[in-house]
């Protein structure tokens, strides 16, 4: 690790030591390609006994091996990112201390971490107005959304990915533009398409690593991709900004991805490359860092 990100790092945990409530369990740590190139050693073993120092426990890639994708996350670095879980809160300021210390020695393993960071605590953004009926969306009149429907509706050919809590794919003005993974088999228990994920025929829970529940216990992911293409002029609840003429298959596609699952909240910087490898054009990101000023590099890489 060069000294300016060595110092970097230092002024991040000082930052974090007044805040640790803003700290999640995992402790993210990018590897010095070079470094793994020059080492006997593989990426995986360098990783777990960077993690050994730091009292890390369960080190792994955080962006996962995939059999249709894999040449282009290692062309962009993204298999040298590795995260492995720590206890949260203060234990991660200290595990990230160790991680800063160990950097400070340029011995194989010190020279072997790019960059490194702690997985911040992140909370959704207030939702706009719910209310059932077009007339009452102001917000669309403002943005002359009216007038742009003059021009376009929006089109099945636009896949929007919604990076949220779930979105019921069972709502009578949502039902007809969900993303459907066309080389996916529902529910067969195997990764059919070779991306790297089981079940996912409409996207992913990354929170709870799960292809079966993309719901989660949250409207807000309806709400939004309700905003985003709910079927438009089918005389059912609102319209969405690219929902379609009311004819079938007319509006923009939504690919579900929770970040905010069940029991879980994660999974951001993996969901947003799933949704540029899947063929999202859009990534709708309804949610935000609790502090100001705070991100996360990983997530900014993907």
């Amino acid at each position: 690790m060069s000294p300016a990100v060595h110092d970097k790092l230092d002024a991040t945990i000082n930052d974090l030591k007044g805040k640790p409530d803003t700290v999640n369990k995992r402790l993210r740590y990018k590897l010095d390609s070079s470094a793994v190139a020059a080492s006997a050693d593989g990426a995986a073993a360098i990783a777990g006994k960077i993690a050994d120092g730091v009292a890390c426990k369960n080190p792994h890639r955080l962006f996962r091996p995939s059999k249709t994708h894999e040449k282009q996350h290692k062309a962009h670095g993204l298999d040298m990112w590795y995260e492995c879980e720590s206890e949260g809160g203060a234990a991660t300021v200290a595990a990230l201390e160790k991680m800063s210390a160990l950097t400070a020695h340029d011995d194989t393993l010190g020279a072997a971490v790019s960059a490194a960071e702690a997985e911040l605590k992140i909370s959704l953004f207030a939702a706009a107005s719910n209310d059932p009926m077009l007339d009452s969306q102001h917000h669309y009149d403002v943005a002359n959304l009216f007038g742009a429907w003059n021009h376009t509706t929006g089109s099945p050919d636009v896949v929007v990915q919604v990076l949220d809590t779930g979105i019921d794919t069972n709502h009578p003005d949502l039902q007809q533009n969900i993303w459907q993974n066309p080389g996916e088999i529902c529910g067969n228990g195997v990764d059919d398409d070779g991306n790297g994920y089981v079940d996912d025929c409409n996207g992913y829970n990354h929170a709870d690593d799960t292809g079966n529940d993309l719901l989660g216990g949250h409207w807000h992911g309806s709400h939004c991709g309700g905003t985003i293409a709910a079927d438009t002029n089918n005389g059912i609840g609102v319209a969405g900004v690219a929902g379609g003429n009311g004819s079938p298959d007319s509006g923009a596609r939504l690919m579900i991805s929770l970040g905010f699952g069940d029991s879980n909240t994660g999974g951001f910087a993996e969901a947003l490359i799933y949704g540029a490898d899947n063929g999202a054009q859009i990534s709708s990101n309804s949610w935000g860092y609790t502090s100001p000023d705070v991100y996360e590099q990983a997530v900014l890489d993907a």
